[in-house]
């Protein structure tokens, strides 16, 4: 408990002085005026701060594990790398603040006022966000497993790679959020809005989007509305994409056996053309026509070559791009389960079809 009364520490903030790591545990603190005062690592824990003004408080490493926070303004609060698991946020006001990689593991942030805070990083699962504003909040990377989201609105939160494993988003607005690379796993989206959202790259299973509501998404890797999926069509970027069909009968084609090598060489296959390589190349330029397939055997090895044009690249070998060069492959670039790629794909405008096969090795970045 601490050692300090609330009289005490309420003369010391009038004087203008600091209660940095201040042992403030366990005190009776609701309703007070700690505005702009300076809390960082101050322990809290178990403190009643209910209808406190915390606004623009400086709560930086703070421990308020199981603290008593209902009701309380901490708009512009900076409350990173917090501890507050366990506590109660319901009907707080956190607008703006400032809770990157908090640890907010089984609060209860019922009905709390979120627009606009950062939490990039920070640790949410089985908290309670029913009913909670979230909009425009920065949520990036945060781990929600299990949370409630219930009712919640994250009307353009950005989501981008958080885990929502077994999270509840039963009846909550995501309109035109950012879930791009994010994990929804075996999250609940019974009612849920999604219109506008940004999806691509998005882990959901079909099941899940039945019962959610969605005019339209956007499936750009951008997020920038150049592609888009509605009515019928939404979640069909989800569907696994196959391996090409094989070259119709009469399709020009070009063998390169197992014992072919060549180095630094400028090849252009026409539109339509099969190209099968089970040798090496290493440093080639290669330009694909329209609709024109480059197979690389089990065997093939591609070493630091750029491709461009508007084919489809099929890899059962290996593709080693370490060099920086770019593929550019606005069509279809599959990677089956024997294959390896590695380096950089530069998508042009438009949506490019992208299959891995279970077994693949993957080391890519994906660029505009």
């Amino acid at each position: 408990m601490a050692e300090t009364s609330r009289d005490e520490v309420l003369e010391r903030l009038r004087s203008g002085g600091s209660l940095e790591r201040a042992d403030l545990s366990g005190l009776g603190l609701e309703g007070a005026s700690l505005a702009g005062a300076n809390l960082a690592r101050a322990d809290l824990s178990g403190a009643d701060l209910t209808g406190a003004d915390l606004r623009d408080a400086n709560l930086t490493n703070a421990c308020l594990k199981e603290a008593f926070l209902a009701g309380a303004n901490l708009t512009g609060a900076t409350l990173r790398n917090a501890d507050l698991d366990g506590a109660n946020l319901s009907g707080a006001g956190l607008e703006g603040a400032d809770l990157s990689r908090a640890n907010l593991e089984g609060a209860n942030l019922q009905a709390a006022k979120l627009n606009g805070a950062r939490l990039p990083g920070a640790l949410l699962g089985d908290a309670d966000l029913g009913k909670a504003e979230l909009a425009e909040a920065n949520l990036r990377t945060a781990d929600l497993s299990g949370a409630y989201l219930g009712g919640a609105l994250l009307l353009g939160a950005d989501l981008r790679r958080a885990t929502l494993d077994g999270a509840n988003l039963e009846e909550a607005d995501l309109s035109g959020a950012d879930l791009r690379e994010c994990d929804l796993g075996s999250t609940l989206l019974e009612g849920a809005v999604l219109d506008g959202a940004k999806v691509a790259g998005l882990s959901v299973s079909r099941e899940a989007l039945v019962l959610a509501r969605i005019a339209w998404w956007d499936v750009s890797r951008g997020g920038d509305g150049s592609a888009r999926e509605e009515g019928s069509s939404v979640g069909a970027f989800l569907e696994p994409t196959p391996p090409p069909a094989p070259p119709s009968a009469g399709a020009p084609a070009r063998f390169f056996g197992a014992s072919d090598v060549l180095r630094n060489a400028q090849l252009e296959f026409g539109a339509g053309s099969h190209v099968r390589v089970e040798g090496r190349f290493e440093g080639c330029t290669i330009a694909l026509g329209a609709e024109a397939r480059l197979e690389i055997a089990e065997s093939g090895v591609l070493a630091d070559c750029e491709i461009a044009g508007q084919g489809v690249v099929l890899v059962h070998g290996r593709l080693l791009n370490a060099s920086g060069s770019a593929l550019a492959v606005p069509k279809v670039f599959f990677v089956g389960a024997t294959g390896t790629a590695v380096g950089t794909i530069r998508q042009p405008p438009g949506l490019t079809r992208f299959g891995f096969e279970p077994g693949c090795t993957l080391r890519l970045r994906i660029t505009t």
